[in-house]
Protein backbone atom coordinates (compact mmCIF):
# COMPACT_ATOMS: atom_id res chain seq x y z
CA UNK A 1 0.00 0.00 0.00
CA UNK A 2 2.98 2.13 -0.63
CA UNK A 3 0.53 4.28 -2.98
CA UNK A 4 -1.91 4.67 -0.64
CA UNK A 5 0.63 7.05 0.71
CA UNK A 6 1.32 8.66 -2.45
CA UNK A 7 -2.17 9.19 -2.92
CA UNK A 8 -2.40 10.97 0.71
CA UNK A 9 -0.28 13.26 -0.53
CA UNK A 10 -1.63 14.26 -3.67
CA UNK A 11 -5.44 15.29 -2.30
CA UNK A 12 -3.63 17.16 0.56
CA UNK A 13 -1.39 19.04 -2.46
CA UNK A 14 -4.50 20.04 -4.27
CA UNK A 15 -6.13 21.05 -0.97
CA UNK A 16 -8.81 18.08 -0.83
CA UNK A 17 -9.70 17.83 2.77
CA UNK A 18 -12.93 15.76 2.42
CA UNK A 19 -11.18 13.48 -0.46
CA UNK A 20 -8.28 12.99 1.84
CA UNK A 21 -10.23 12.10 4.68
CA UNK A 22 -12.31 9.38 2.64
CA UNK A 23 -8.63 7.94 1.22
CA UNK A 24 -7.94 7.83 5.35
CA UNK A 25 -10.98 5.70 6.53
CA UNK A 26 -10.68 3.64 3.00
CA UNK A 27 -7.16 2.54 4.19
CA UNK A 28 -8.42 1.27 7.62
CA UNK A 29 -11.45 -0.08 6.41
CA UNK A 30 -8.71 -2.16 3.86
CA UNK A 31 -6.45 -3.09 6.81
CA UNK A 32 -8.66 -3.87 9.00
CA UNK A 33 -10.09 -6.14 6.68
CA UNK A 34 -7.07 -7.71 5.99
CA UNK A 35 -6.09 -8.45 9.35
CA UNK A 36 -9.50 -9.47 11.07
CA UNK A 37 -12.80 -9.38 9.25
CA UNK A 38 -12.84 -9.61 5.09
CA UNK A 39 -16.32 -8.01 4.84
CA UNK A 40 -14.53 -3.98 5.61
CA UNK A 41 -12.36 -4.50 2.87
CA UNK A 42 -15.07 -3.42 0.39
CA UNK A 43 -16.20 -0.91 2.19
CA UNK A 44 -12.59 0.28 2.62
CA UNK A 45 -12.09 -0.01 -1.44
CA UNK A 46 -15.38 2.05 -1.96
CA UNK A 47 -13.94 4.84 0.16
CA UNK A 48 -10.64 5.19 -1.16
CA UNK A 49 -12.79 5.11 -5.00
CA UNK A 50 -14.53 8.04 -3.93
CA UNK A 51 -11.09 9.70 -2.47
CA UNK A 52 -10.09 9.29 -6.04
CA UNK A 53 -13.16 10.90 -7.67
CA UNK A 54 -12.12 13.94 -5.91
CA UNK A 55 -8.78 13.31 -7.23
CA UNK A 56 -9.64 13.39 -10.63
CA UNK A 57 -11.94 16.13 -10.26
CA UNK A 58 -9.19 18.29 -8.78
CA UNK A 59 -6.30 17.32 -11.13
CA UNK A 60 -8.38 17.38 -14.39
CA UNK A 61 -9.80 20.90 -13.23
CA UNK A 62 -5.94 21.90 -12.67
CA UNK A 63 -4.87 20.60 -16.26
CA UNK A 64 -5.83 23.81 -17.66
CA UNK A 65 -3.21 25.94 -15.63
CA UNK A 66 0.26 23.25 -16.64
CA UNK A 67 2.22 23.23 -19.81
CA UNK A 68 3.80 20.42 -21.39
CA UNK A 69 4.47 17.50 -19.85
CA UNK A 70 2.94 18.40 -16.68
CA UNK A 71 -0.23 18.72 -18.30
CA UNK A 72 0.21 15.16 -20.07
CA UNK A 73 1.08 14.08 -16.08
CA UNK A 74 -2.05 15.42 -14.50
CA UNK A 75 -4.10 13.72 -16.92
CA UNK A 76 -2.65 10.52 -16.42
CA UNK A 77 -2.64 10.84 -12.73
CA UNK A 78 -6.22 11.58 -12.84
CA UNK A 79 -7.40 8.55 -15.14
CA UNK A 80 -4.78 5.70 -14.49
CA UNK A 81 -6.30 4.58 -10.94
CA UNK A 82 -9.84 3.47 -12.26
CA UNK A 83 -8.20 -0.02 -13.66
CA UNK A 84 -6.18 -0.60 -11.01
CA UNK A 85 -8.99 -0.09 -8.75
CA UNK A 86 -11.36 -2.26 -10.45
CA UNK A 87 -8.80 -4.98 -9.52
CA UNK A 88 -8.90 -4.22 -5.99
CA UNK A 89 -12.27 -3.68 -5.81
CA UNK A 90 -13.05 -6.57 -7.56
CA UNK A 91 -10.47 -8.90 -5.21
CA UNK A 92 -12.49 -6.85 -2.09
CA UNK A 93 -15.27 -8.33 -3.21
CA UNK A 94 -14.30 -12.07 -3.86
CA UNK A 95 -13.34 -11.78 0.15
CA UNK A 96 -16.69 -12.03 0.46
CA UNK A 97 -18.06 -14.24 -2.18
CA UNK A 98 -18.69 -11.85 -5.00
CA UNK A 99 -16.55 -13.03 -7.97
CA UNK A 100 -16.30 -9.66 -10.77
CA UNK A 101 -13.83 -9.57 -12.93
CA UNK A 102 -10.68 -10.93 -10.62
CA UNK A 103 -11.14 -14.72 -12.31
CA UNK A 104 -10.36 -13.25 -15.59
CA UNK A 105 -8.01 -10.34 -14.97
CA UNK A 106 -6.28 -11.45 -12.10
CA UNK A 107 -6.86 -14.89 -11.01
CA UNK A 108 -4.02 -14.63 -7.77
CA UNK A 109 -3.62 -12.19 -5.08
CA UNK A 110 -0.01 -11.79 -6.72
CA UNK A 111 -1.03 -10.77 -9.85
CA UNK A 112 -3.54 -8.60 -8.79
CA UNK A 113 -0.81 -6.64 -5.94
CA UNK A 114 2.24 -7.16 -9.22
CA UNK A 115 -1.07 -4.71 -11.74
CA UNK A 116 -2.85 -2.97 -8.72
CA UNK A 117 0.53 -1.82 -6.70
CA UNK A 118 2.58 -1.00 -10.25
CA UNK A 119 0.08 1.52 -12.16
CA UNK A 120 -0.82 3.24 -9.01
CA UNK A 121 2.62 3.66 -8.02
CA UNK A 122 3.49 4.96 -11.70
CA UNK A 123 1.10 6.19 -13.03
CA UNK A 124 -1.24 7.41 -10.44
CA UNK A 125 0.88 8.64 -7.80
CA UNK A 126 4.47 9.17 -9.92
CA UNK A 127 2.58 11.00 -12.59
CA UNK A 128 0.85 13.05 -10.32
CA UNK A 129 4.11 14.42 -8.05
CA UNK A 130 5.91 15.08 -11.44
CA UNK A 131 2.79 17.23 -12.54
CA UNK A 132 2.24 18.91 -9.05
CA UNK A 133 5.87 19.76 -8.26
CA UNK A 134 6.57 23.29 -8.72
CA UNK A 135 8.73 24.48 -11.36
CA UNK A 136 11.64 27.17 -9.92
CA UNK A 137 9.77 29.83 -11.70
CA UNK A 138 6.63 28.86 -10.03
CA UNK A 139 8.14 29.46 -6.97
CA UNK A 140 9.70 32.56 -7.58
CA UNK A 141 6.38 33.99 -8.60
CA UNK A 142 4.89 32.70 -5.31
CA UNK A 143 7.18 34.50 -3.32
CA UNK A 144 6.72 37.74 -5.21
CA UNK A 145 3.27 37.25 -5.12
CA UNK A 146 3.46 36.14 -1.00
CA UNK A 147 5.70 39.28 -0.55
CA UNK A 148 3.69 41.73 -2.39
CA UNK A 149 0.47 40.62 -0.25
CA UNK A 150 2.48 40.98 2.79
CA UNK A 151 3.29 44.51 2.33
CA UNK A 152 -0.31 45.66 1.54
Amino acid sequence: HHAGFGVSVLLARVRAPLGLAMHQVGMVFVAIGITASDHLQPIGAGFIVCALVVWTYRALHMRAALRGWRRVAIVISALSWTYPMLLAVSWALTQVGVDFVTSTLTPTLDAMVAQHGAVNAIALVLCGLIALTPTLAHLREEAQHDHAASTH
